[in-house]
Order: structure tokens, then sequence, then C-alpha cells
């Protein structure tokens, strides 16, 4: 499981020996107390603590980790651990879209960052519908809903409880965007069709979560995005 907290990536692995120790600035075991200074660069955690992951976790949430570039968490029972993980948050469920026209990704512009059309599920709804309605709801557009690309994961807290976000993406073709506009409604400002080069500039200005759904997207499917 790969998960986002606070544009840091946080990975929940089976512990493994082929895990590339080298590959690591630090590696802590579970017997180690894992300050927040101690996150810096490239971490692994073998044989890691339940509980040991969550207080990382909580640093990560309230503390400065800019320093920090990744973090995994290296489990016997992987399974185990990603379901105790999910048990410390609220789960929503949204889901979202790769749209595109030729060789253009549109994007919008929402709280100051580029970022992909979604939104949650609503009751009753299938997770294709959700996708398929958030994005013609946020862009003015229409669409065909292709394949799945993947999922991501993403914390944040609300109304002090958190949250963990899966949000389901989709690669969709444009069938119109004759009255394309954002939904200001919804916080966005800007709705735009972008080539590769704005594209990349774009998720410069992004989030991590929206760049790795690009990298599945430009692997699976684009010949030139």
């Amino acid at each position: 499981m790969k998960v986002f907290i606070n544009e840091k990536t946080v990975k929940i692995v089976k512990l493994s020996p082929d895990i590339n120790e080298s590959f690591y600035d630090h590696v802590f075991t579970a017997d180690d107390v894992i300050e927040a200074d101690r996150l810096q660069g490239k971490l692994l955690v073998k044989d890691a603590g339940f509980d040991q992951m969550m207080n990382v976790v909580e640093l990560m949430s309230t503390a400065d980790v800019s320093a920090l570039a990744l973090i995994v968490f290296a489990f016997e029972k992987q399974k185990t651990a990603v379901a105790y993980f999910k048990e410390h948050f609220k789960l929503i469920v949204a889901a979202g879209g790769v749209i595109r026209k030729g060789n253009d990704i549109l994007m919008i512009y929402r709280n100051g960052m580029w970022d992909l059309p979604k939104g949650k599920a609503e009751k009753g709804e299938t997770i294709e519908e959700t996708a398929t309605r958030e994005v013609e709801e946020e862009c003015c557009v229409t669409v065909t809903l292709l394949d799945e690309i993947g999922k991501t994961y993403h914390t944040y807290t609300h109304r002090d409880k958190r949250v963990l976000k899966k949000t389901y993406w989709y690669v969709m073709d444009l069938k119109s965007d004759e009255l394309m506009r954002p939904q200001q409604e919804e916080g966005i400002e800007k709705v735009v069709w972008m080539d590769e080069a704005a594209l990349t500039e774009a998720l410069e200005k992004s989030y991590r979560s929206i760049a790795s759904v690009m990298k599945k997207y430009k692997k699976k499917y684009a010949k030139s995005v």
C-alpha cells in the first residue's frame, strides 16, 4: 500500500530479503523510537511495529517533516498492517479522471494547486458513475469513461478526525467541451487543456498523488502526453 501524508510518500510492504537496504539513508528496526528529527531522507523500518508505524504517522501529520523523502514500513504480516493502519482513519471513497482530447489533458486549478477533477461517491452510485459525474460537474464537459488507471490514498484531518481518502482514477475521452467552465461553487478557478509541456510544468505545482496518477497513465496509455 502506498499513501500520501502531507505530500510525503509512505509505503506499507511485505518484509522480504529482496529489499535493497542500500537504497535507504537509514534503516530502523521495531526497537527504534523514531522522533521527528530522524525523519530525513529515504527511510526503511524493517520488521516494523504497528504502534511504531502509527506514531510516525502522527508525527508526519503534526511536525515539520520537510526533510523526509520516503518512508517504507516492512512487515512480516503486511495485510494485517494495512488493516491496522486503515482502522485509525475514517475512509472516504472518491473517483476522478484523466480526460483527454487528442494528446491534451484537462486540468483544474483549485486552492492554489493544479489538480485532476474528482469527487466523493454518493450513496447508491457505482464508482464509475461517481467518476463520470464528478468530472462532468466540475468541468462542465461530457466524457466517455474507459479503463481504470489505478487508485491513490492520501490522508487529511477534518474536524479533528483523521480521514483516509481512497480515489479511483479512470481514463476518459472527451465527448464535448462546448460548455466547458470551472465549477466555481466547488472552489475551482480554472479548467485548462494542457499539452505535454504545460502539463509537465503544472505537475510541479500539483500534488504527489496527482503526479503518481499521471505517471501510471503515461506508462499504460499515452504514446505522447
